[in-house]
């Protein structure tokens, strides 16, 4: 990532595809507008120093999704390495990932709930 960096000099961050227990997130290069619909970019980046705004901690969830969202806000991007670069072990005590149709079950979990509440909060602050 810090190659990366190096070579973009007018991006804020880099990110990578990466692993989350058995599924590869090989995501996608950046695009503000897709930020706007979704969380596709991982925590584990390497930010510029000089661009990161810190995080909200007021936050219970989605602290890297308003990150982005905010850097985003103030004309910085992030540059994509297509490869994975690292693997996410799930412990139970992050967000685990769902596959798409649990949310379009008519009954929803709690999980599922908090999850749409988080997401909700973030889409007000940044007016999506």
């Amino acid at each position: 990532m810090y190659q990366a960096l190096k070579k973009n000099s007018q991006t804020a961050y880099a990110y990578s595809a990466f692993k989350f227990g058995f599924k590869t997130f090989n995501l996608w290069p950046f695009d503000s507008e897709k930020l706007k619909k979704m969380p596709y970019i991982h925590t584990t980046s390497l930010i510029r120093h000089e661009t990161f705004p810190g995080f909200d901690e007021k936050l219970k969830r989605f602290q890297d999704w308003d990150l982005f969202l905010t850097m985003a806000e103030k004309g910085f991007t992030g540059h994509f390495i297509p490869e994975v670069l690292f693997t996410v072990k799930t412990r139970g005590t992050m967000s685990a990932w769902l596959p798409k149709f649990i949310f379009k079950l008519p009954w929803q979990s709690k999980k599922v709930k908090d999850y749409k509440l988080a997401e909700n909060i973030i889409k007000e602050k940044h007016n999506l």
